[in-house]
Parts: C-alpha cells; structure tokens; sequence
C-alpha cells in the first residue's frame, strides 16, 4: 500500500534527496539537501516506521551553495547512524566534507577532505564499504577520455577520504552512463554497477570489488530496459536474498512504471518484475530506495513536485520486486 506524505520540502529547482537511517530505529528516512541562498541546508524526515515522514530536523548549513555539488549518504563512523557527504568544486579539485550526524538527523560536525578527485563535469559519486570495515567509502567515477576510471577513496574511520584505490577501466565513456552500488555477490563488499546505453537498449555491468576497492572483474546483464532519456536506476535488496538488486524506473506516455531486476547472486539481473504505476510523469520526479517499514525488503521513495511543494510516496516492496 502507497503512503503519501503531503510536505517533504518547497519546491527548489536543484532541491537533493538521499536516504539513510538517521535515528538508529532501523527504518530509512528521507533527507533534503536544498539551497538557501549562498548556502545549502538540510532536512532529516523522520519516518514513522511505515513510510510516513511527518518530522522534520534542520540543520541550518550543510555546505555552501555550488551548481555542481552532490550529496551522498553512509554510515561514516561505525555509529550506525547515516551521515551526509557533501562533495564539492574548489577550483580545479573536488573536495568532500563529511557532515556527522548526531544521531537525531542533524549534521552539526564537519570532516573535510581536501582532495577526492580533479574536477570534471560529468564525474559521479556514489558510497559503499568497499573493504569491509562497516565504514562507508566514497566511490569517484570519472572520465579519461574515452573510458571511465573509478578511485576507491578509503574511509579512515572518522569520515576522512585520504587513500586512493583506483580503477582504469569501469566502462566506455557515454554521456548517459549511470553508476550505482549494492553488494551484488553477498560477500559484503560494496560493488559498481554500471548502467550504460547499447543503441535502443540499457545494459548493465556489474564491477566486482576484490575486497580492497579495486573493480576489476565484470558481469554483463545485456538488457535491463529500453532506452528512454529520463529512466533513473536504484538499488535495493527487493527480495531479501541478501543481495542488491538494480530497480529501473521509466516513463511511459503519463505514468512511471518501475521494473526490478533480480539479481541471480553473481551480479547478473535476468528476472524482472514490473509494477505497472509507481507515480505520474512529471520532468523533476527523484526515485530513492530504503526501506521504510522494517521488513527487510527494499522500497520505493518517490519525491515529486506537488504545485509549490514536494511529496513523497512510499511504494511497499511485496517481497518480490512488485511496489504496492
């Protein structure tokens, strides 16, 4: 059954959301990361356990405002609740600051990296421990000429990226590319999938961790969707297998529909599951996935643009891959 929360944000153009536990109750909760001005501000959603998310902490700066910033969540210092990782342009370099919560949703205590990457435009960040320490690592995705490389930057414990792991090839460079992460072989290594345009068609390459960071063996899924421009890719254990699954959502005319592809254990999606609504077309919609009930099972968080506000719905993962 979907829940709608009426109110997670006004309405801002390069509004971010992310997810994590921020309150060590087992339950994902939504975060907004939106501009105020000359600086960035934060907004921790408290789920009530069911995918409701009817409270809210600020915290009043997260960063100072940049076109180009991202925002990333993890667990950073082993305290078992989600931190927020800001990684942003200072010149010709990318730098990140570590935002620690408090256990309460509210990031209150900086860690700055100083260097986590050279700047280009079309670089990704995405978190996983990739050496399975129980600390989230940053994960830098970035284009030398015609491929993309990935750099492992190694956690040190207290949300400080300063050791580099890096990968020479993670894909042919495509403008479209998008890259996320999931233990897809349950060894409890975070690894790279890469979703990737093929003509009319999305492939997928699983990158397997060899425990230290390093992405060096591939797994290719040959079709895990039709192209379409607007189609966001997530993951989620959707089944409880223990292993990631990689959920496509796509646009078809008026409607986003959603199709999981289940993971067979080894990092190959070849079983899909569609659920034929997960929310009306609109050009600004954001998919993250968490889950919001304490089932184990990944769901589905829709935050879409409702006149001048935003709302979100949470769609329940049935067990299988079908949102509800």
């Amino acid at each position: 059954m979907a829940l709608v929360t009426d109110f997670v944000g006004g309405f801002k153009y390069n509004t971010q959301y992310v997810t994590g536990d921020v309150d060590r109750d087992r339950d994902s909760d939504l975060i907004e990361v939106w501009q105020d001005g000359g600086v960035f501000k934060s907004t921790s959603w408290i789920n009530n356990g069911q995918g409701l998310f009817n409270n809210a902490v600020v915290t009043d700066f997260v960063g100072g405002f940049r076109d180009n910033t991202q925002y990333v969540t993890g667990d950073v210092d082993r305290d078992r609740d989600s931190d927020l990782i800001e990684v942003w342009q200072d010149g010709g370099v990318f730098k990140s600051t570590s935002w620690i919560n408090n256990g309460q949703g509210l990031f209150n205590n900086a860690v700055v990296t100083n260097f986590v990457g050279g700047f280009k435009y079309n670089t990704q960040y995405v978190t996983g421990d990739v050496d399975r320490d129980r600390d989230s690592d940053l994960i830098e995705v970035w284009q030398d000429g015609g491929v993309f490389k990935s750099t492992s930057w190694i956690n040190n414990g207290q949300g400080l990226f300063n050791n580099a792991v890096v990968t020479d090839f993670v894909g042919g460079f495509r403008d479209n590319t998008q890259y996320v992460t999931g233990d897809v072989n349950r060894d409890g290594y975070g690894d790279l999938i890469e979703v990737w345009q093929d003509g009319g068609v999305f492939k997928s390459t699983s990158w397997i961790n060899n425990g230290q960071g390093l992405f060096n063996n591939a797994v290719v899924t040959d079709f895990v969707g039709g192209f379409r421009d607007n189609t966001q890719y997530v993951t989620g254990d959707v089944n409880r297998d223990g292993a990631a699954d990689l959920i496509e959502v796509w646009q078809d005319g008026g409607v986003f529909k959603s199709t999981s592809w289940i993971n067979n254990g080894q990092g190959l999606f070849n079983n899909a599951v569609v659920t034929n609504f997960v929310g009306g077309f609109r050009d600004n919609t954001q998919y993250v996935t968490g889950d919001v009930n304490r089932d184990g099972y990944g769901d589905l968080i829709e935050v879409w643009q409702n006149g001048g506000v935003y709302s979100s719905t949470s769609w329940i993962s049935n067990g299988q891959g079908l949102f509800v």
